[in-house]
């Protein structure tokens, strides 16, 4: 769906460029607002976040072993998206198709539904970097596994991508058109790339609990205790046992 958006979006752009130069003048912030405020787009633009959003939860969930831990994210997560869903209707759909006057409550909605995506930017952002650094013995480097610090960085690259752009957008409006698309790609990017590291930390962590005692995982301090056959305890055998 993002790849649809941005298919999109690249046409459209195309086309207004193509449009603009045969009438002998370029203005990119002309052709952004036109390119954005297409019907076809604003509808695959609500779609695919929607599906961006539920795949982060997914990611959210993995992140997290415990059951009671995993349904709490699975509808708290639901209920954000829901409400992110409905604030990027109402400003796709109605607020551009209002012309009330005085539009105080049609003003407030971009507003709303602006903080409120960089909220949930920065929701994941700072789960995801709470999670790395619970496996930091894994998650940065590892002996078996050295690419791994690639990994991390583009995951973390990618986690706050979205959050640099919202910034970005609200300090230089000459690149808020353009970090859209860079917004989609990174929004995209956290999900499946930090879902990959997910994996390969939690490679790592099997291959560690293998070396463990008869199954258990091996701690910082633990120290294996041989017992010698001198050293065997006769533990008491119920009566009539041989």
């Amino acid at each position: 769906l993002v790849a649809s958006s941005l298919t999109i979006a690249t046409v459209d752009s195309l086309h207004v460029a193509e449009r603009q130069y045969n009438r002998g003048y370029t203005d990119s912030a002309a052709m952004i607002q036109e390119v954005m405020d297409g019907i076809e787009l604003r509808v695959v633009r609500v779609v695919s976040s929607t599906f961006l959003w539920l795949a982060q939860v997914q990611t959210l969930i993995r992140l997290f072993p415990r059951h009671k831990e995993k349904v709490m994210i699975k509808w708290v997560g639901f209920a954000l998206i829901v409400l992110d869903t409905t604030f990027a209707i109402l400003d796709n759909f109605v607020v551009g198709a209002s012309n009330t006057h005085p539009r105080l409550f049609e003003d407030a909605i971009p507003a709303l539904a602006y903080l409120f995506e960089l909220a949930l930017n920065l929701l994941y952002a700072a789960w995801v970097i709470f999670y790395s650094l619970s496996k930091h013995r894994f998650a940065f480097f590892h002996p078996k596994m050295r690419n791994i610090c690639l990994v991390a960085l583009l995951s973390l690259s990618a986690v706050l991508i979205p959050v640099v752009f919202f910034i970005l957008d609200i300090s230089s409006p000459n690149v808020s058109g353009w970090g859209e698309y860079i917004r989609w790609v990174g929004s995209t990017a956290a999900s499946v790339v930090v879902w990959e590291w997910v994996e390969r930390i939690e490679a790592l962590e099997r291959d560690e609990r293998k070396d463990g005692i008869l199954g258990r995982e091996i701690f910082d301090g633990d120290e294996m205790l041989e017992v010698t056959p001198s050293e065997e305890v006769d533990w008491p055998r119920p009566a009539g046992s041989r």
